[in-house]
């Protein structure tokens, strides 16, 4: 049995027999009924035509005529016609793959690493470690069987915090200079993950690339400079990042922040069942971000490693 689908969202079956194409056909008409309703009338051809081709086989009467016209109504009487026909057989079906789509929840975190380069003052050119930086995500996703049962499809929504703290010095001449560095960072991030699972029994262990685009809603990135001289000291307040705007009072300085990020994830966990349409999740990522920077010869290049744990639950096909 074949099925063919057009322009016309219609799906139209045929059966081959002896070499021969035979078309089943169920016909919707409109008819106008004496009171002026409109009903919509199915003619069911194809049963006709299925009457025709299994004469051979009578005890399929009433199968025939309980039969719907769709694939799998069809594909099981064409399987039962076979059997009757030759009993000792094996017979295969194939079915249209159907993508399963799911949901879940993620939680984890992990460490980040912020390295930057190419701003002033030099003592800022270094790398920073991050305190443990919480994550919390929704993630949905698709299979994609039409290409391979193995990939999938995974966009993700992320809550990620990244908050660095130093305490930097340096000298020149009889001045001591001290910054106090506070860089708060909140973004939200989306994620997009192409998947390929090696499922190995009922557990999958699989890998993950993707890319994903984030988007600061919250920030700080202040700097405490404390200045020390023989005859005293003062204390001024700057940005980590910024640039000379003359239109600032405050020495022709503004912030430079850029609130929006690209990066690259790599991944690999393992997926356990642990009901019928549930399972868990254990994951690790590396992910390399090009960070805040909007100076075009400062970069604020970001690394993180983290893990997450999941639950997932499967949704429907189609």
């Amino acid at each position: 049995m074949y099925s063919f689908k057009g322009d016309n969202p219609r799906v139209t079956y045929f059966l081959t027999k002896k070499g021969t194409l035979h078309e089943l056909v169920q016909n919707t008409v409109t008819e106008v009924l004496p009171n002026g309703q409109k009903v919509a009338k199915k003619y069911d051809l194809y049963k006709g035509v299925l009457q025709e081709l299994t004469t051979d086989c009578p005890e399929l009467a009433t199968d025939r005529k309980k039969l719907e016209y769709n694939q799998k109504s069809l594909s099981e009487f064409v399987v039962n016609y076979n059997n009757c026909q030759s009993p000792n057989n094996v017979r295969y079906v194939a079915h249209p793959a159907k993508a399963e789509f799911s949901w879940g929840l993620l939680i984890g975190g992990g460490s980040t690493t912020l390295e930057v380069s190419g701003t002033i003052p030099e003592e800022f050119n270094k790398k920073y470690n991050s305190s443990f930086s919480p994550m919390a995500a929704l993630q949905v996703s698709s299979t994609l069987p039409w290409v391979s049962k193995k990939l999938s499809v995974q966009l993700e929504g992320h809550y990620n915090r990244m908050h660095f703290t130093d305490n930097l010095s340096a000298s020149q001449g009889i001045r001591r200079y001290e910054y106090d560095l506070n860089i708060d960072l909140h973004y939200l991030k989306l994620p997009l993950l192409l998947r390929y699972t090696i499922p190995i029994g009922k557990v999958e262990p699989y890998f993950n690339v993707g890319v994903a685009y984030s988007f600061a809603f919250k920030h700080k990135q202040d700097v405490t400079l404390t200045t020390t001289f023989p005859s005293g000291t003062t204390m001024e307040s700057r940005y980590f990042m910024q640039k000379y705007d003359p239109r600032e009072n405050n020495e022709g300085y503004s912030e430079s922040f850029r609130n929006y990020s690209q990066s690259l994830l790599f991944g690999t966990g393992v997926k356990i069942p642990v009901w019928a349409k549930h399972s868990i999740s254990f994951e690790a990522r590396y992910e390399m971000s090009n960070g805040f920077s909007e100076l075009v010869n400062t970069s604020t290049n970001v690394r993180q490693i983290y893990f997450l744990a999941g639950f997932t639950l499967k949704l429907f096909r189609v």
